[in-house]
């Protein structure tokens, strides 16, 4: 009798083509210290995913190296990622998946900034609360200034009881939250 599980035979087909995956710095610290992060992370992509189903221009401000990105980029037609940090967009680029293909943008967002296109959704995760408060205007007007007109904006960020989780399990330390967003309500 075998014990083997043919269903499976299609994955394996597509590694063995393909490969496997490498993650992307940001998910691998995640994996490696807090499995359940990367849950939170990726649900909330999937939440953007399923906002933004059948946009033709997205973009992602703050992407990293944008591996969770693909989520979204499963449901639009372009997707766009804009990051500082031509490091993380570098590698970003260097694990992109074929099948999945973003383009990867360097900028500081807090600088002013005029897309050649307009986009139907622009998102930030998590971003917003690693920006000065001197700056916050500046990278709200960028968002503001790159939508089309009738574009969708979503900007997530953590919550003040998330601090003090955030830096026992990843080992970082954040920007004062309650400091910086004691006055947006």
């Amino acid at each position: 009798m075998s014990m083997r599980e043919n269903h499976y035979d299609w994955i394996k087909e597509i590694v063995a083509r393909e490969g496997t995956e490498s993650l992307g710095l940001m998910v691998s610290g995640s994996w490696l210290r807090d499995p359940k992060r990367l849950a939170f992370v990726l649900s909330r992509y999937k939440f953007v995913a399923k906002l933004f189903e059948g946009f033709k221009n997205v973009c992602e401000f703050g992407s990293s190296d944008g591996w969770p990105s693909r989520i979204v980029k499963q449901s639009v037609e372009n997707l766009y990622l804009i990051d500082f940090d031509q490091e993380l967009l570098e590698f970003g680029e260097n694990i992109q998946n074929p099948n999945f293909k973003m383009k990867y943008i360097q900028q500081d967002l807090t600088q002013e900034f005029f897309s050649e296109l307009s986009f139907d959704g622009i998102y930030a995760l998590d971003v917003l609360e690693h920006i000065d408060k001197e700056n916050e205007h500046s990278f709200m007007k960028n968002i503001l200034n790159n939508l089309s007109k009738n574009g969708i904006s979503v900007v997530g960020i953590p919550s003040l009881d998330f601090r003090s989780f955030h830096t026992q399990i990843m080992g970082m330390s954040t920007v004062s939250l309650a400091k910086n967003y004691a006055n947006l309500c």
